[in-house]
């Protein structure tokens, strides 16, 4: 089983803890790590390159930190282009059957999801999952 980690944080150079996370996998066997923030330089993303990545992989994560709920800005590009350009492509079933995560982490203090904004994380992230 092959996993891909799809990995963007706007200030790489100054992250600690998703930085402590990806070296923390770093040589697992069956896992490749795609770090956005290097391999996408002003966000010149290659969607053909990033469709194989995700061809190749049987379960597929977005690592990410939390950024006023929602992705860094260059995660949101990668969508908007990778993804649409599947689903409007030749290959629309090109993901079906596979594992998606999301590890995140959120710089913020644990009220700050508490809902009082109008949703909790959970309801981010799992607005349709019980």
């Amino acid at each position: 089983m092959k996993t891909l980690i799809l990995f963007a944080h706007t200030f790489w150079e100054n992250s600690k803890v998703n930085k402590a996370l990806l070296e923390s996998v770093q040589g697992l066997p069956n896992l490749t790590i795609e770090n956005l923030t290097l391999t996408c330089p002003n966000a010149t993303i290659d969607v053909n390159a990033q469709k194989s990545l995700l061809k190749d992989a049987d379960t597929i994560i977005f690592q990410f930190p939390l950024f006023w709920f929602s992705t860094p800005s260059l995660l949101k590009e990668w969508q908007d282009r990778v993804l649409t350009g599947i689903l409007y492509g030749d290959d629309p079933k090109m993901l079906n059957g596979k594992t998606f995560g999301i590890v995140t982490t959120a710089g913020g203090a644990e009220s700050s999801y508490d809902g009082h904004h109008g949703a909790t994380i959970k309801g981010y992230f799992c607005a349709n999952l019980s």
